[in-house]
């Protein structure tokens, strides 16, 4: 999906972590197709069978009616979607019918293998019955994508010990030559869990199951300032287009030839230090695109202002009075941009007040970063 593209190409990225990266070969108009990618398996979660065809992949608000009638875990949109699902179905039926024993276990967890199971029926489904398996061409799509594998510390292979004993029971009823180790169950869930895409139910909104798209899990990176959108109309293939005003991204701009081309994995609404928590816990890795260091200086600014740092942190050389900003109080002086020298003590005290605003507002930056902000030049404590 990716070879021979006159718009885009894969190069090694400089925003979020580096990796692989998409980069615009051409100058790209708004609303202009970037990468076009194909569905490699889907499922609902836990609890929301009944909203996600396992066909068609179409995304009900109400419960569909026709079911499997042998595994009871997939629904249809009709008789016709039934009679018509193709070979995933068959393979993963009969695991699916140990999966029962899943409502014990965390939903969360199980969804997740659950998607895993579709997984890997998607990659062993035209390996023929009976023949052995090489499992490294078979599953050549999902293992091209990346991974932490220092996120699988000593409590989180605790806590998934039950989960993957689940899973690896019922997969054994559903006949592949082929069982994965432990070793290869943390990898691929870490795999799905870093490059899987939502499914909402447009109605409400509601969450009701995740996909997995290779070409997109390897290309496109994170920034909160994204410069593509998804298409969201279907499910089986998925579109991506340069952005377009309007659409509820942060950038309204065409993309530049060599830009690198990102999307977000997150609410670009949500606060600064929330985006990067969601981020560190899914993704595992610190955001430190343009915006999240913009959204961090302006917070600290904010944070300052609203304080009663100002007047103990900054002495204008001029002697005027408080300089007023678009937004309060500068922190600097507007004319001088100068700063008076201070006394031991009330370093003493700005310091122990920086400290208290970031353990009370920005527990999730370091202090370093704070102080490199908030201190003027030539004030920075020892």
């Amino acid at each position: 999906e990716l070879q021979d593209s006159a718009v885009v190409e894969l190069r090694s990225s400089s925003v979020s972590g580096g990796g692989r990266t998409l980069v615009a070969k051409k100058n790209l108009e708004e609303d202009e197709l970037v990468l076009q990618s194909n569905l490699l398996a889907a499922c609902a979660l836990e609890g929301h069978t009944a909203n996600l065809c396992g066909a068609c992949y179409k995304i009900s608000a109400t419960p569909l009616q026709f079911r499997c009638p042998r595994c009871k875990q997939v629904h249809f949109c009709n008789a016709a979607c039934q009679n018509n699902v193709d070979g995933d179905h068959a393979m993963s039926c009969l695991a699916l019918r140990k999966w029962k024993g899943g409502s014990k276990l965390d939903s969360q967890k199980v969804s997740l293998l659950r998607l895993l199971l579709q997984v890997y029926v998607a990659c062993f489904k035209f390996v023929p019955a009976g023949k052995k398996v090489n499992a490294t061409t078979a599953l050549a799509k999902l293992r091209c994508l990346h991974f932490h594998e220092e996120a699988w510390d000593a409590s989180e292979r605790k806590v998934w010990q039950k989960p993957f004993a689940f899973f690896l029971q019922a997969w054994r009823s559903a006949k592949v030559p082929w069982t994965p180790s432990i070793k290869d169950l943390r990898a691929d869930i870490g795999r799905i869990e870093c490059n899987v895409f939502s499914l909402y139910e447009d109605a409400s909104g509601a969450l009701v199951g995740h996909a997995v798209y290779p070409s997109v899990g390897i290309a496109l990176n994170h920034s909160c300032a994204p410069n593509c959108y998804a298409d969201d109309k279907g499910v089986k293939v998925l579109k991506f287009f340069a952005t377009h005003n309007g659409r509820g991204v942060a950038s309204a701009r065409a993309v530049s030839a060599g830009e690198e081309l990102c999307i977000s994995y997150v609410d670009v609404k949500m606060p600064v230090g929330s985006r990067r928590r969601a981020l560190k816990e899914q993704y595992h890795f610190e955001c430190k695109c343009a915006k999240c260091e913009d959204d961090i200086n302006w917070d600290f600014r904010k944070s300052l202002l609203r304080s009663r740092l100002h007047p103990l942190a900054f002495t204008c050389l001029k002697r005027s009075s408080k300089c007023q900003g678009d937004d309060g109080p500068e922190a600097e002086c507007s004319q001088s941009k100068e700063v008076g020298p201070e006394t031991g003590s009330k370093r003493q005290r700005r310091m122990s007040d920086v400290k208290s605003i970031v353990l009370s507002k920005l527990t999730s930056v370091p202090l370093t970063q704070v102080l490199e902000v908030l201190v003027p030049r030539g004030l920075s404590p020892r």
